[in-house]
């Protein structure tokens, strides 16, 4: 039998010249694959809602060196508009901040006094609850406000420390009705301290001394959570 070398090395050749035929096809293919696969866009990764505090946020002080409250007198001697100013520009931005970072919808404004006594009798109980109505009117301006609360009198450190606390909500709300405040609260309190506890010591009762002192004439501003019950 004859064998026939130079057909065997054109099979061979041929075989071959299929076989790197069939690899080009095939990464022809792959590529085209690759070229048309549509791009995938990479899901962003959200950003996570801040969860406000559970703790107690700290307390916001008006101190005696910013508001000099004088002997009796509800108002501070720089006036009402400074009042205003003042509570605009330093108490508001604490006040916005904390309902930022805190869970909680309430402001408490409490009012401090010195142990002077006041002389004189007060006209809370007759007319406080009748200003304050009217005074609630979203139509007042700030200087009506002010009227009505210059016809109140103190006839107690009690009474003084509560009007001052109601001077200052009443200047808060005053601010956020005219969109100057985004003070959104569920409700506003104002309580009086009297003389009752020194500067930073709630703990602490003031001695019972009836002793002119400025510093403690004050007033503190507290946020927490409000409680309909």
């Amino acid at each position: 039998m004859t064998i026939n070398f130079n057909a065997l090395k054109q099979a061979e050749m041929f075989a071959l010249l299929a076989m790197v035929f069939l690899l080009m096809i095939g990464y022809q293919e792959r590529q085209s694959e690759i070229v048309n696969k549509p791009e995938v866009t990479p899901t962003p990764t959200p950003t996570p809602t801040p969860t406000p505090s559970q703790e107690e946020p700290p307390i916001i002080l008006i101190p005696s060196k910013d508001l000099s409250f004088q002997l009796a007198r509800a108002f501070p001697k720089q006036g009402p508009d400074y009042l205003r100013s003042y509570i605009k520009n330093k108490i508001v931005p604490q006040i916005e901040q904390q309902l930022q970072n805190y869970d909680v919808d309430m402001i408490e404004v409490i009012g401090h006094t010195d142990g002077s006594p006041i002389n004189g009798l007060g006209n809370l109980d007759q007319n406080l609850l009748n200003n304050l109505a009217r005074a609630n009117s979203k139509t007042i301006d700030f200087h009506t406000l002010v009227t009505r609360f210059k016809k109140l009198e103190a006839g107690s450190n009690a009474d003084l420390g509560l009007i001052r606390a109601l001077i200052v909500v009443k200047s808060l709300q005053d601010l956020q009705i005219n969109g100057e405040c985004n003070c959104n609260v569920k409700a506003f309190r104002a309580y009086s301290a009297a003389q009752l506890y020194l500067p930073g010591k709630w703990t602490k009762p003031a001695p019972s001394n009836q002793k002119h002192n400025p510093k403690r004439r004050r007033i503190e501003v507290r946020l927490t959570k409000w409680n309909p019950h």
